[in-house]
């Protein structure tokens, strides 16, 4: 993600409704769960969930997952910034 490009809780429900729909990859058992819970959420509670998202896709391979993550990794790593400010 460059400096000048924003990650919205959208994007982020986008990207959980992805990994909702792989279901059926057994590198997403757990996660598809976290993931289904975070698309009724926002904010701070988005944040928790996506870290969890996050550590129950390690396994999962490909470019989709790759852009999922990158997503997903980046809008924790703005979410950090904008605590550290």
């Amino acid at each position: 993600m460059d400096e000048h490009y924003v990650v919205t809780d959208e994007m982020v429900h986008d990207a959980l409704e992805v990994i909702t729909s792989n279901s059926h990859i057994r590198a997403l058992d757990y996660a598809v769960n976290y993931a289904t819970l975070g698309l009724g959420m926002y904010g701070e509670d988005l944040q928790t969930q996506v870290m969890y998202v996050l550590c129950n896709t390690a396994t999962w391979r490909g470019e989709v997952a790759m852009n999922v993550k990158k997503v997903l990794n980046g809008y924790l790593k703005e979410r950090r910034n904008e605590d550290g400010k």
